[in-house]
């Protein structure tokens, strides 16, 4: 069945048509839940499409740049693109995270941008990253977003991302926006798009 409406997450009405028409046919074409990729794309950027964090991640879906090269671009480009064009990068981050399975829920939507695509379906109280791990790596990913630790327990877990993806969601209070009719070039577009993704990344991979 065709997306018609999306639920009206922070952000969403401040961007434009052809986001959401994107946005929809993306969630068409793959299978995937509208609200959950829309509620992603609010908890990272909040639908701003110049979007710049500290870290350096840009853009709608805040990729990080080794992120953003794998996919063709880089973060100061995709901080240039408007709305629109950064869709097809959002694609194509999504068909590879979640190439094993689809969510059934719109707040597991949030692994796959985290990079814990393995998480969707476990228990709350699975423990992602920890503040005092023997792993350097674990440490940093734990500072980056010590945020969703409310309860500063010195651990993120399952749980708290899903809450933190949960209360994107329930601020649109059940509301919904209406997704656009097609226009007759957008098949076109797409296509040139999609093509300079997988081209760039076959480019510079």
């Amino acid at each position: 069945m065709a997306t018609t409406s999306i639920l009206a997450v922070p952000g969403i009405r401040h961007t434009t048509p052809g986001v959401l028409r994107g946005l929809a046919d993306m969630a068409d074409r793959n299978g995937w839940n509208a609200d959950g990729i829309a509620g992603y794309i609010s908890h990272e950027s909040g639908f701003r499409a110049n979007a710049r964090n500290p870290t350096g991640a840009a853009g709608l879906g805040q990729f990080i740049e080794p992120t953003a090269r794998h996919y063709g671009t880089t973060t100061d480009a995709l901080a240039r693109m408007s709305g629109e064009q950064q869709l097809p990068f959002i694609e194509a981050l999504f068909r590879d995270l979640f190439a094993r399975g689809v969510p059934s829920s719109p707040v597991d939507y949030i692994f796959g941008p985290y990079g814990r695509e393995d998480l969707v379906g476990a228990s709350d109280d699975t423990v992602i990253d920890r503040a005092d791990s023997s792993d350097p790596a674990e440490v940093r990913r734990y500072n980056e977003n010590a945020g969703l630790d409310a309860a500063k327990k010195g651990y993120i877990t399952v749980g708290d991302l899903r809450g933190s993806m949960r209360s994107v969601l329930n601020a649109a209070h059940g509301h919904r926006v209406m997704v656009p009719p097609p226009s007759s070039d957008d098949g076109l577009l797409l296509v040139a798009l999609l093509g300079l993704v997988f081209f760039g990344k076959e480019f510079f991979g």
